[in-house]
């Protein structure tokens, strides 16, 4: 199945059909295009909300309006720019700290690709974040289970599942 199909169904898991649309919502003031957004769960690329420039503010409202993210089309050579990364640390926090669900479609495996990088504080931490919000003590807040979210690693060829509530799967 492929990446963006992928997505789809994680969205439609919590959402209607017709919450897929294609949209232009405001996070702290500023414009943000995602690709749906649903009572409970938004979809965004990741260069929407991490290589535009943004502030911590934009992803606390994130976390406030929505229990869940799918952040769509992380590539891991935008990490390597201070300010991306650094954005992608605040929304990971944000995100842990308000207890919400995140999913990440990415095409190399997150946490080896950050392991190293320089130009964001506390990287550790997020990677620990990371791991955390991967095993299942981790509850999804939009059902209570423990978290089925995922990473998904693109191209579709080399698609592989990791929850970030749990271990790497193969698709």
């Amino acid at each position: 199945m492929a990446t963006g199909e992928q997505l789809r169904t994680i969205f439609l898991r919590y959402e209607s059909e017709h919450a897929l649309t294609p949209q232009t919502l405001s996070a702290a003031g500023r414009p943000l295009a995602v690709r749906a957004a649903g009572s409970a769960l938004l979809w965004a690329d990741f260069d929407a909300l991490c290589v535009e420039n943004r502030s911590h503010l934009d992803y606390l409202e994130l976390a406030e309006r929505w229990r869940g993210l799918i952040v769509g089309q992380l590539d891991t050579r935008w990490l390597a720019r201070p300010q991306t990364l650094q954005r992608f640390v605040w929304l990971v926090d944000i995100f842990y700290d308000h207890k919400r669900a995140l999913f990440i479609a990415s095409n190399l495996p997150l946490a080896a690709e950050l392991n190293g990088l320089q130009g964001a504080h506390d990287l550790s931490r997020t990677l620990s974040r990371l791991a955390e919000m991967q095993s299942r003590a981790y509850l999804n807040p939009l059902d209570g289970a423990p978290l089925s979210s995922e990473v998904i690693t693109f191209p579709p060829a080399n698609t592989s599942f990791s929850r970030l509530t749990c271990s790497h799967e193969n698709s």
